[in-house]
């Protein structure tokens, strides 16, 4: 089956199995003209207005029932709201409506009437399990269905549904399956109709992997349409037997029976049929055929849209004697909706502060960051400058002295070691260097004989993606954990690695010194503030005797 033409096929297929079991619902409690008219309307409604008449005849039957506790005239009332329901696309509705059936028919006794009804609201509820894409779900209702089958018919049509769930997701193989078991019930089904259903549907599946036997099964379906003489299921065999005809190549037979097919839809005037057929025609025939087509196919897509229109209206266009309540209805729809745009309004507004705040705390967090690096560097450059300079000088002068203790000269120089030390800690970034140097440098200074840096990855980094203010952060936080190995952790062999991905930065510290049981003093505390600054995240884990660990990540 053409996936193009799937709706024609798929969907008259479905409710004609549900006509046949509402056949046994509707008109067997009550066959008075009302009820009958309605009925009609109700299974096809052709515009608003038909569906404004039957939902408000329907509902009232409801209403009444329930308030007689007549269960099964209430019962045949909600499986036409069920339908109703479905057509205007309100799936979740018409679910609930067909389970609160199918709980009022467990308060009955098995009967013929209860046995229609449980196959005709499973069947409502197995298309719209399907129409929402649940394959699984569809299918199991259609099988709960089958243990109310009374006949070999019931079972065949139910078992060619389920085939026609497999057919829409593609599953050729489950499909043929489920039609099989349909097709040998044939020979003791007499409606020709039915048999007429499985075998065409066995003949499309087979087009693509049994061509011979697919042609044979399609015109013994046609056969069986003809002796019964239902013009729109003669259509119906043309139709496929175009689309077989097609897929093998012969395109004089294919144009053949589009042909026939077209003038089936013209005698039936269903807009529809004219539709499927010049979609045939379109692609086997010159531009006339195609111009004809498009015409047409125009209307329809139009005329679908107003349709769609007038349905989404259907809850406000009530008869005269409900005018007043619908514009009470409306009015407060009105009001509603001022209302919801006033609350989008002050959401906007709301989220618009919440965004400015950020920015601006951002900004503060960045500015007050940048502040820090400031007075860090001016501390730095006048440790430099005054302290260490005078040291330096002051150790020149007395080596130049005689009998000076070398001792007291050796503690000077440690002091002016010490001193140059903690200028560099809080130093900017050297400037002259590219950045990747600097970290290389920084790594190298705390290299010696008694603890070995290794780093892994810092050439993979683009460096220049990232903004000045998170370089000099990483730069302060893999000094800091730096100074505090040094200081406390013994460690003999430390590891950076650095690893990018997609909008991450990651940079992975370790040590294999003595650790320690963690409290935030000054120095962690320095880090933890220093990458919260920048957004970052940092992670921290370390047992006694187990080395210390850190995770710095980040958005690049």
């Amino acid at each position: 089956m053409n996936s193009l033409r799937l709706p024609l096929t798929f969907f008259s297929s479905i409710f004609y199995v549900a006509c046949c079991f509402l056949s046994g619902i509707s008109f067997g409690q009550n066959s008075n003209d009302s009820l009958a008219y309605y009925s009609r309307l109700a299974l096809n409604p052709q515009n608003a207005k038909d569906f404004l008449k039957a939902g408000f005849y329907f509902d009232k039957i409801y209403k009444e029932s329930k308030s007689k506790k007549d269960k099964a005239s209430a019962i045949n009332a909600l499986y036409y709201r069920a339908s109703l329901e479905y057509k205007k696309g309100e799936y979740n509705h018409s679910e609930e409506l067909a389970v609160e059936a199918l709980s009022l028919l467990k308060d009955l006794e098995m009967s013929a009437f209860v046995s229609g009804s449980n196959k005709s609201f499973y069947n409502i509820l197995g298309i719209i399990y399907t129409e929402r894409g649940n394959r699984q779900k569809a299918i199991e209702l259609y099988e709960k269905t089958l243990s109310f089958a009374e006949s070999s018919l019931d079972s065949a049509v139910i078992y060619n549904n389920i085939s026609l769930i497999h057919k829409k997701f593609n599953d050729t193989l489950a499909a043929q399956k489920e039609l099989l078991k349909a097709y040998n019930l044939l020979p003791r089904i007499e409606d020709k109709l039915v048999k007429a259903l499985v075998v065409d549907n066995l003949g499309l599946i087979k087009i693509d992997n049994d061509k011979a036997n697919a042609l044979v099964y399609m015109k013994d379906a046609l056969t069986l349409r003809e002796e019964v003489g239902d013009t729109s299921k003669i259509y119906t065999s043309y139709s496929h037997l175009a689309t077989y005809y097609k897929k093998i190549g012969n395109y004089e037979e294919s144009r053949l029976n589009a042909v026939k097919a077209y003038d089936l839809a013209k005698a039936l005037n269903s807009a529809s049929y004219k539709n499927d057929a010049l979609g045939l025609l379109a692609g086997l025939s010159d531009d006339a055929y195609a111009k004809e087509y498009k015409l047409l196919n125009d209307s329809i897509t139009s005329a679908d849209q107003e349709l769609s229109n007038s349905f989404a209206l259907l809850k406000y266009d009530f008869s005269e004697y409900k005018r007043k309540a619908l514009e009470s209805e409306l009015e407060t729809e009105k009001q509603k909706n001022i209302n919801l745009i006033f609350l989008g309004i002050v959401f906007i507004i709301v989220l618009t502060a919440i965004f400015l705040y950020f920015i601006v705390k951002n900004k503060h967090k960045k500015d007050k960051l940048q502040q820090i690096y400031k007075v860090e560097s001016q501390i730095s450059k006048k440790v430099h400058d005054e302290v260490a300079n005078e040291m330096f000088h002051l150790m020149t002068k007395l080596q130049s002295q005689e009998n000076i203790n070398e001792d007291f000269i050796d503690d000077i120089d440690q002091l002016y070691l010490k001193t140059r030390d903690i200028s560099k800690e809080y130093s900017l970034v050297e400037s002259n260097l590219d950045y990747e140097e600097n970290l290389n440098d920084l790594i190298l200074r705390y290299n010696n004989t008694d603890t070995n840096v290794l780093a892994n990855g810092i050439s993979n980094i683009n460096w220049k993606s990232l903004s000045a203010i998170k370089k000099a952060t990483i730069y302060k936080v893999l000094q800091e954990l730096l100074i505090n190995m040094k200081k406390h952790s013994q460690a003999s062999v430390v590891l950076l690695v650095f690893k990018t991905a997609p909008n991450m930065l990651t940079i992975n510290y370790s040590d294999n010194g003595i650790g320690c049981q963690l409290k935030k003093g000054t120095g962690l505390n320095n880090i933890e503030q220093r990458i919260k600054s920048i957004n970052g995240e940092l992670v921290l884990s370390s047992n006694v005797g187990k080395g210390f660990k850190a995770t710095i990540g980040m958005k690049n």
